[in-house]
């Protein structure tokens, strides 16, 4: 059986968008979804069969349905870490004054919950649905599928699961519960004991905990954000289609076993093929560019390409030492492209992006991890191929 785990992230829950997308265009059948947090919002409209209701929602939520404005106002700081001395004395008030009453109010999310899970559809659905949440104040994890909830509970232990730190707590009966990020923020596990051989984990490195798979036989494919989503707690629709759109193609590197680092490739550059497009720089290029990182030009230029700069660069790209010709290439026109701006999601075959980064020119002012000498001595050595 194939699963589905949502790892919980406030509104980085936008990401399981985009890779529930992929899944879909791949053909995927989950048996079984479980969701932490907003992990288990979002799993819950999909296992009912409601993607494309997740998706409307998700491209028109802000901040200002689901909180005050200024409950809104001061976790955008917070967020942000924008938050003044002040204005930090100012809050921290106002989260005393809440969590009297009992915590922050969680009443807009409850009526978004009420109107977009469907319980008879979800119990009725051929796939499985759990989450996870804990008890307080004795902290006990509480992890269930839809058959263990009585039917007029569900939406409550999907509100529960939600119920962020310093959020309203929700009573079940005599125990009251919060955020089952506090226990397992991305259910794998509960996946794998329900019988699943494979599980799809969409992370969103969200706060919580991270449990790593109990039993090494099964299969985990992890699908993890490629670059930094937005603040957990600021619903913000440009955002989040930016992280739906980034979520669908980091899916798809896993799905579909694309190449690239940054970008995603169709498949990676070949080795032998890469070896002839270096051998054909001339020595002129191989001497500037064992300038521009300050090797010693000792040796004649053939040797020193293959002896001294291309050993040089594997490390300065953070390349294994085991790196082939083909990985050194993709490297290097991963990192031209990324200085000068070329657009990231999307796919590209190897012979595409090859066309289109020779044809570009970085900004240098663009701010990157490699140092410049390696940037210079990148661009000259594709510019001489």
């Amino acid at each position: 059986m194939l699963g589905l785990a949502l790892e919980g992230g406030g509104a980085r829950g936008a990401y399981h968008i985009g890779a529930m997308q992929a899944c879909m265009e791949e053909g995927l059948s989950f048996g079984a979804i479980a969701g932490t947090s907003i992990g288990a919002i979002n799993g819950a409209m999909f296992a009912q069969g409601d993607y494309a209701v997740a998706r409307e929602l998700w491209l028109k939520i802000t901040s200002a349905d689901l909180f005050s404005e200024e409950e809104s106002h001061f976790l955008a700081m917070i967020s942000r870490g924008k938050l003044s001395v002040e204005g930090l004395s100012y809050f921290r008030e106002k989260v005393r004054e809440a969590l009297r009453g009992g915590g922050v109010d969680t009443s807009r999310i409850r009526a978004i919950i009420e109107k977009y899970v469907d319980v008879d559809k979800l119990l009725k659905s051929p796939v499985d649905f759990g989450l996870v949440t804990v008890s307080v104040p004795d902290f006990r994890p509480l992890e269930l599928f839809k058959g263990q909830m009585e039917p007029d509970r569900v939406r409550d232990y999907i509100l529960a699961s939600a119920s962020f730190p310093g959020m309203e707590q929700v009573s079940i009966g005599d125990k009251r519960y919060m955020d089952g990020g506090a226990y397992d923020n991305c259910p794998v596990n509960m996946l794998i004991d329900r019988g699943c051989d494979t599980v799809i984990a969409v992370r969103t490195l969200g706060l919580g905990i991270y449990r790593p798979p109990r039993d090494k036989t099964k299969t985990v494919i992890t699908i993890m954000p490629s670059e930094k989503l937005g603040p957990i707690m600021e619903f913000d629709t440009a955002v989040t289609r930016r992280s739906i759109r980034v979520g669908y193609y980091d899916a798809l590197r896993q799905l579909r076993h694309y190449a690239g680092r940054r970008y995603y490739l169709t498949c990676g550059f070949a080795p032998i093929p890469a070896f002839a497009r270096l051998s054909l720089v001339d020595d002129e290029a191989v001497t500037r560019a064992a300038h521009a990182l300050k090797i010693s030009q000792r040796l004649p230029p053939h040797r020193l390409l293959f002896e001294r700069l291309i050993p040089s660069l594997i490390a300065e790209l953070d390349l294994p030492k085991t790196a082939h010709y083909g990985d050194l290439l993709g490297a290097m026109l991963e990192n031209r492209a990324e200085r000068a701006a070329l657009e990231r999601l999307a796919v590209y075959t190897p012979e595409e992006f090859w066309r289109r980064v020779r044809l570009l020119r970085p900004d240098p002012q663009c701010k990157t991890s490699v140092s410049r000498g390696a940037c210079n001595a990148c661009d000259i050595l594709i510019d001489a191929m």
